[in-house]
């Protein structure tokens, strides 16, 4: 029986490989050669099919294939005595530069290896690999003459010229060129005035297309973006309410309870229930668990450690576990079809590996190992989100992070939803938008027709459709971090964040703009370039912001005025900004684009928002400002005697400043910033009307039931109590100032990257009161 087992198996591995070998030989005929020299006519003529193949056939002495190319056999011929001829990374990296790197399906073990070797010497697994590669580049040449996406096919030289006939009969003046990519130009050489990147768009197409010669261009680049983007908004709502029903198995008390971090004697550390149910969601593959028990990441856990966690976990806990691994594995069908359309490769999936949780025996399942801190809007455009959920892809996350810590927080799960939903709906269309725009017949065109500038603009408008609100998520990401590695600080900075948003004009604001003008508006202010383009256009405003940084230098105590000024500054730029920006577009909308209506529109908002918060002057006037200086003052000495503590173990070199309490109070007031901007989109996510239609990140636990800041107080009297930080002067608030991300102008996403790497000076530092009180005698 197991002789016969052996030889069916050997047999249907035989005709496995000659099957794979037959497919090779197809290639070697004229026609297909001929189609792999065509396809070369796109994309700028930057893509060497050919070469590429002759690359993979060298590399691994596969089937003879001819070529329809002048010289081919000759290039052949030596390639195959190098061993390799670099033709195939360098296809690679022409198909990434022509804006076609979702396409790629090239397996790593073909990518990565570096010896020549016969291919009847391969394992299975790597020939198999071998041939997917040659699919995926059969695939790309065949479809480079089309624009491809879920919901239609169009021919690309049929495309390009219905944009250049739309061009041919433009009035524009060559002489108008553009502005070098500095800004976008209409007629008469005007600024494109709008913050929303996808009505400067529209206007710029409309203008090529005019009413004479319909809408060519807008539906050849924006209109299958557009659509996108539709559906793109129905599928996050849906997602929203389906992660948001996961988590109903427990009570808005008991989600709320399983935020307290209990100490794990194990780990000598303290973790959540969230937190530990995380680690459990990472046992679900083999991958995960590799990478969670790797000494070479930080916070490894060996079996032990793993188990005592897992240990506190009930069956209840166990079903929801395994509902989440159901719930990620719910996409696969949709990666599945998008990337076979895409690539022409069916992809693998991360298997499974069964644990038992709970005293229930589990399947398992895959879930992301980290959030992605890459360029997000790229890796849209690549496709990146929707393969790092196939077995090709998980555990690096394709881009060399192996080496990362895996995050233990629900914040990864959400935040990989939410990208990855970007990614199914929004790659193929931007990407085919991006190849007409990079097409140098398009590009030409712009130019000489006095519209370079449009071109440049309709890129950054592309990258902005990208990024969509994946900003706003990796700042619930980024404070997720922060609150596991620095328990005291976060405490703090967190209460103090919370207690500047009910002193702020908030509510009055979210009230009177509406939840998703507020909302939008806060999307916009994460983007860099923001707040100084509102100051540029609204004299308000730009009076309001240097009112606030203005109060710093009045008469009260220096901690006062440090206090005022970053109440004001963040009533500002998390409250003011978003909803000045919400009115700008209201205000767009029924002047028929007015911009001068708009901004003034926009201005009255703010006005009345400050007014009808009954806060004195509107700007950090609050009742609770005691409170506010006692929690400033409490998180400045102790993050103050950190940096003490820090001076002793790192080189001046490595230190933003070498004044420990500069160094602390400046990080204290990006610290707050930050929780506070948290404490904002927590606010924003309860003031929905429509329970039903809220954000992907807004479905995490501690975004819907809130956060319990018991006990926090008596830290902050306990620490403020030893210490009087009165003695500050003015040159020390000045420099303070000069430290913070928040006084640059910053947005949050970026500040939080400042923190985050200002507070690895403290890691393995230690954050326990009595470390503190140490300090403090020393």
């Amino acid at each position: 029986m197991l002789n016969h087992a052996l030889y069916v198996e050997s047999r249907t591995i035989a005709r496995e490989v000659e099957e794979m070998e037959a497919y090779v030989q197809t290639l070697a005929t004229p026609e297909g050669r001929e189609q792999f020299f065509n396809a070369r006519q796109y994309d700028n003529g930057l893509i060497n099919y050919n070469d590429a193949l002759n690359d993979l056939v060298a590399r691994y002495d596969l089937p003879s294939v001819e070529s329809a190319e002048t010289g081919f056999s000759a290039s052949r011929q030596t390639g195959r005595l190098a061993g390799f001829t670099g033709a195939l990374d360098e296809y690679i990296d022409q198909m990434k530069a022509a804006g076609r790197e979702n396409e790629l399906a090239i397996s790593d073990s073909v990518v990565s290896a570096t010896t020549r070797l016969s291919y009847r010497k391969l394992p299975l697994q790597t020939f198999r690999d071998v041939i997917n590669s040659l699919k995926n580049l059969e695939h790309s040449a065949l479809r480079a003459g089309k624009l491809v996406d879920a919901e239609q096919t169009r021919d690309y030289e049929e495309t390009i010229s219905r944009v250049l006939s739309a061009f041919a009969q433009t009035n524009a003046d060559p002489m108008m060129a553009g502005d070098g990519g500095t800004g976008a130009v209409g007629h008469g050489n005007r600024p494109r005035p709008y913050f929303d990147a996808g009505m400067n768009a529209d206007v710029a197409l409309r203008e090529l297309d005019g009413s004479r010669h319909g809408s060519d261009v807008q539906s050849a680049i924006k209109a299958p973006v557009d659509a996108a983007i539709t559906r793109l908004a129905a599928r996050k709502q849906k997602a929203a309410s389906e992660l948001a029903a996961l988590y109903d198995v427990y009570s808005p008390e008991e989600r709320q309870d399983m935020a307290r971090r209990v100490h794990v004697p194990q780990l000598g550390y303290s973790l959540s229930k969230w937190d530990m149910i995380a680690v459990a969601l990472n046992t679900g593959t083999a991958e995960n668990r590799k990478q969670l028990m790797d000494v070479n990441n930080q916070d490894a856990l060996n079996q032990a450690q793993v188990s005592s966690v897992l240990g506190f976990l009930d069956a209840r806990d166990a079903d929801f576990i395994q509902s989440v691994w159901d719930y990620a594995g719910s996409f696969n069908a949709d990666i599945a079809a998008r990337e076979t359309r895409v690539t022409g490769v069916a992809p693998q999936w991360v298997e499974a590996t069964p644990v038992v949780i709970g005293g229930k025996k589990l399947a398992g399942g895959y879930y992301p190992l980290r959030g992605n801190g890459a360029d997000g809007a790229q890796w849209v455009l690549a496709g990146r989100f929707a393969k790092a959920q196939t077995d090709s892809h998980h555990g690096s996350q394709g881009m060399n992070e192996a080496a990362s810590p895996v995050e233990f927080d629900m914040s990864v799960l959400h935040r990989h939803i939410n990208e990855l939903v970007h990614d199914l709906e929004l790659s193929e269309a931007l990407s085919n938008s991006r190849r007409l725009l990079q097409d140098q017949r398009i590009q030409m065109a712009f130019i000489h027709t006095g519209k370079g500038a449009d071109h440049a603009m309709l890129q950054g408008w592309l990258r902005d459709a990208a990024t969509g609100d994946m900003a706003q998520a990796e700042l619930v990401s980024s404070m997720a971090r922060l609150s596991k590695d620095n328990g005291t600080a976060t405490r703090l900075a967190g209460d103090l964040g919370a207690a500047l948003s009910d002193s702020s004009s908030l509510s009055s604001a979210i009230s009177l703009i509406g939840h998703q003008g507020f909302a939008d508006g806060l999307q916009h202010v994460m983007r860099p370039g923001v707040l100084k383009r509102i100051t540029a256009l609204s004299p308000y405003m730009a009076a309001r912001l240097q009112a606030g940084d203005g109060n710093q230098a009045a008469k009260d105590e220096p901690l006062d005025r440090l206090a005022s000024w970053m109440s004001q500054r963040l009533q500002y730029q998390m409250v003011d900004a978003p909803v000045w920006l919400a009115a700008y577009q209201q205000g767009l909308q029924t002047s028929e684009k007015n911009e001068a209506k708009a901004i003034s529109h926009a201005d009255t908002m703010v006005q009345q928002a400050v007014n009808s918060s009954g806060k004195a002057g509107g700007n950090g006037g609050s009742p609770n400002q005691k409170e506010v200086l006692a929690l400033l003052t409490a998180l400045g000495s102790f993050m103050t005697a950190k940096s003490h503590m820090n001076q002793n173990r790192q080189a001046e070199a490595d230190m933003l400043t070498t004044d420990p309490e500069v160094n602390g109070m400046s990080l204290a007031i990006d610290l707050v910033s930050l929780f506070h901007a948290e404490a904002v989109l927590r606010a924003a996510a309860g003031s929905n009307p429509a329970s039903d239609n809220v954000s992907v990140m807004e479905a995490l636990p501690f975004m819907r039931d809130g956060k319990d800041s018991t006990g926090t107080r008596n830290l902050a009297n306990l620490i403020g109590n030893t210490v009087d930080n009165k003695h500050l002067e003015q040159p020390e608030i000045a420099a303070i100032l000069k430290a913070t991300a928040l006084a640059h102008g910053l947005p949050f996403t970026q500040i939080a990257g400042v923190v985050d790497a200002r507070m690895q000076q403290f890691k393995g530092q230690g954050g326990s009161l009595l470390d503190y009180h140490v300090a403090r005698s020393a």
